[in-house]
């Protein structure tokens, strides 16, 4: 396999650049009057967010200088925004790296399946105005889950694993609440007995989310309790849930997929065409049921204003980890590993730095994915990431020059390092 090259992005390129570029000023001048009264105040993360997105990868604001002692060659790498759920290039940076969080870190060696579940609309803008709403949401989606699966298996002390995602997006960036979960197809039992589930009608766990949720929104007062006694006699409850089909335990590569999907952006760049002579966007998706179609029309303003909507705000969590996959749990597994898994995890010291590039092992490719993790590597091209990541080294005549006479081993996996270094005024 070729070593991966760098390719400068094009960041001005982008259809989102230029609609937000265009429209932004529009954007802050008009949302008191279209947009105020749908999705409420504009929240005071959302500026920040589009003045550091319009930076991004922006080289009058700031790179790292490669040189290449074998070909002669300089790289100009600009730093990135880190703006999530809103760059599409930044947050696939974070995509890539939880795909390798689940997989090495999280998960154990037992089959798993995706669940999904959803909220009738009635409930949904409280969600929208008040979004320590999704804490109860997820805590609660766990215990039905999990009393369900004990109920099942007939193991009162049965830990499942989860991993749960919140998602606030629709196909059509509306506003559409719902959880992905990342769950064990059965139940641990103590360290190392694993009790698997054959079959399961998932539709009892969401009349269990259905009361207990209902419950839990008239304590919070988002609801009356006449409001709540409707919607316990509605026919058709609004409150869905979808199993996937089992992922067997060796099946790591369809984990890691899943992993991706449920930490996806709330837009795609390739669903997304402006039009810069009417200053409209035309966003293609999945058929839409209620427009019988498979596109939708937005004006500049329109449009950020959907995005936005999806951003969340500061030090707020959208992946919880539960059960056998907590925290906690997580931890306990760490204390009772061989010491040689231990070792693994351990970053590289700057003397070490040229032989933790060079080498080529699985396990020292781990250890660089958690390198990400940390906050070691700044990415300069996220688009390259998942190759680079498991790009051959460098020969060892290729060499890098880090603005003086500091030479290491250069791989397409060492710019980021380099970037990392300007940015933080390590000399």
């Amino acid at each position: 396999m070729p070593i991966s090259l760098y390719r400068p992005r094009r960041p001005r390129a982008s259809p989102l650049w230029q609609c937000l570029s265009e429209h932004g000023k529009a954007f802050f001048d008009q949302y008191a009057v279209r947009f105020e009264q749908r999705d409420g105040r504009l929240r005071t993360e959302i500026t920040p967010t589009l003045k550091a997105f319009e930076t991004c990868g922006d080289l009058s604001r700031g790179f790292a200088r490669l040189h290449c002692d074998h070909c002669g060659h300089d790289y100009l790498v600009p730093f990135s925004c880190k703006q999530r759920y809103f760059c599409p290039s930044c947050h696939q940076k974070k995509v890539q790296e939880f795909g390798e969080l689940i997989r090495h870190e999280v998960v154990r060696n037992v089959p798993h399946r995706q669940v999904v579940l959803t909220l009738p609309k009635r409930l949904r803008r409280a969600f929208l105005f008040d979004r320590s709403l999704f804490t109860d949401l997820s805590q609660i989606a766990w215990r039905c889950l999990r009393d369900y699966i004990r109920l099942r298996l007939g193991t009162p002390d049965g830990q499942p694993g989860m991993v749960i995602a919140i998602q606030t997006f629709g196909d059509y960036l509306n506003f559409h609440p719902h959880l992905h979960i990342l769950v064990t197809d059965g139940a641990f039992v103590g360290h190392r007995t694993f009790h698997a589930l054959h079959y399961l009608d998932w539709e009892p766990a969401a009349e269990l989310l259905r009361h207990r949720l209902l419950k839990r929104m008239v304590k919070r007062r988002k609801l009356t309790a006449e409001q709540a006694r409707q919607m316990l006699n509605w026919r058709h409850s609004g409150f869905g849930i979808h199993a996937g089909k089992r992922i067997q335990r060796d099946d790591h590569d369809a984990l890691e997929r899943l992993a991706q999907y449920i930490l996806r952006n709330p837009f795609s760049l390739d669903k997304m065409t402006y039009l810069p002579e009417s200053g409209e966007v035309i966003y293609r998706s999945r058929r839409n049921y209620a427009t019988k179609r498979y596109w939708e029309r937005f004006d500049g303003p329109a449009f950020i204003a959907a995005m936005v909507r999806h951003i969340p705000a500061p030090r707020q969590h959208l992946v919880r980890y539960y059960g056998a996959y907590s925290n906690r749990a997580r931890g306990e597994r760490r204390k009772h590993a061989p010491v040689s898994r231990a070792a693994e995890t351990s970053l590289p010291t700057k003397k070490s730095l040229a032989d933790f590039a060079a080498s080529s092992d699985r396990n020292a490719r781990l250890s660089r994915s958690r390198a990400f993790d940390r906050g070691l590597f700044v990415d300069p091209h996220p688009d390259a990431l998942a190759p680079a990541l498991h790009a051959p080294v460098a020969a060892p005549h290729d060499t890098a020059r880090f603005l003086g006479d500091d030479p290491i081993l250069f791989s397409s996996r060492l710019i980021p390092y380099l970037a990392w270094r300007v940015k933080n005024g390590v000399s």
